[in-house]
């Protein structure tokens, strides 16, 4: 990834537009044209140090940052979202995650982790009972058989699967892809209901192992992922095969013990067959003539947060392979995420004179960067160093 590329993805991760950088850039005392940035995210000009370093402070990063290559690509396969959710935004979540998957493997490669394929089952359905089947194979695979499920993320996360959450005031479910065409990857948002992002990161699942040409592409992985929360064996032997009525505290106890929604639920007794679509569409007005859709009754306890990232980089800091400054460099979204746990100087606090420090550490960085051959090293950028 080249240093106009590193621009662009910084910027566009902030929600930024050019207009909104050269701004930021003007009230900071350091004005740069909008044409000059266009022409750095092209790659038809390198920015000089100095400039290099004033983005560097308005993008909210180290100069070090531009200068970070990564050597992968991710293929996206589905991207769920209503007509409210921009091209902007879309382009902003695919940034964040792109910064997160490469932490993953920034710690993985300096902890010695293996970075080799991830072998994900790739299964064809020709029909909505093929799918139900394949979730109960997966779940045996997985030595998880007919129980409840207490982490979906956990589960993913040991299955070698890249579980990022991303904050968006969007209309966002989710997201999922292939790095490097060997590596799962699933984006959701952090701040939705345990019960959606849960049923969310199951969707996400469908699209990975599901391979069907026949079936709608969402209503199989919505299929999935009711099958995968739980499987029908359980619902049968909990629910019975057949009923005429069901009470709604029956579901918010399954709900409870499953992690997953009762309007799933009421769902998932319509496509097993439990009841008809008389009873089906008495369920969901009731639930709607009580704002039940909106507030569902029952508790969820189920953890579904990504730990797995977190966990790797306080081992990486522990063992002295990294720093916290390397961090703020290198990810800085996921530096915003930990600095409560990990960051002495905190990047986004009102310590203008830690902040400055750091800066100018970052600078000295950056100036050893070009002695040492770096990539900059044909611009005069020595006069412009000494002078911060």
């Amino acid at each position: 990834m080249t240093i106009g590329n590193r621009i662009k993805q910084r910027r566009i991760a902030l929600g930024y537009t050019l207009d909104d950088v050269k701004e930021l850039l003007k009230a900071d005392g350091s004005p740069i044209s909008k044409a000059s940035l266009s022409k750095y995210e092209l790659d038809k000009s390198i920015p000089k140090a100095l400039n290099l370093y004033n983005l560097s402070k308005v993008l909210g990063v180290s100069s070090e940052y531009f200068l970070k290559k990564n050597n992968f690509e991710i293929n996206w396969i589905a991207f769920r979202k209503t007509t409210k959710l921009t091209k902007r935004e879309e382009n902003r979540i695919k940034s964040i995650a792109k910064e997160q998957v490469e932490a993953q493997l920034f710690l993985n490669n300096i902890l010695n982790i293996d970075n080799s394929e991830i072998i994900l089952p790739k299964y064809q359905a020709n029909s909505f009972d093929e799918i139900e089947e394949i979730a109960e194979t997966i779940r045996e695979e997985w030595k998880v058989f007919n129980w409840p499920i207490e982490s979906i993320t956990s589960l993913l996360e040991e299955q070698g699967i890249f579980v990022v959450d991303i904050e968006s005031d969007f209309s966002f479910d989710g997201l999922s892809g292939i790095v490097d065409d060997s590596k799962p990857v699933i984006i959701t948002v952090g701040e939705k209901s345990i019960d959606r992002k849960r049923l969310n990161l199951s969707h996400e699942l469908g699209h990975l192992v599901l391979d069907n040409k026949d079936l709608d592409v969402e209503k199989a992985a919505f299929r999935f992922a009711g099958a995968f929360l739980i499987e029908k064996g359980s619902l049968y032997k909990a629910m019975g095969k057949k009923r005429r009525n069901i009470d709604i505290r029956e579901l918010q106890l399954l709900k409870e013990e499953y992690g997953i929604s009762i309007q799933a639920l009421i769902r998932r007794c319509y496509d097993l067959d439990i009841i008809n679509h008389a009873e089906f569409k008495r369920l969901n007005i009731y639930m709607r003539a009580n704002r039940m859709h909106i507030n569902e009754p029952g508790k969820i306890l189920h953890k579904e947060i990504p730990i797995k990232i977190k966990r790797k980089l306080y081992r990486a800091i522990s063992e002295g392979l990294t720093t916290e400054s390397e961090v703020l460099s290198r990810f800085p979204n996921l530096s915003k995420d930990l600095n409560r746990d990990i960051m002495k100087n905190d990047w986004n606090n009102e310590n203008e004179e830690e902040k400055n420090k750091a800066l100018k550490e970052s600078a000295k960085k950056l100036l050893n960067e070009y002695k040492d051959n770096g990539p900059l090293m044909d611009f005069d950028i020595y006069d412009d160093i000494m002078e911060l």
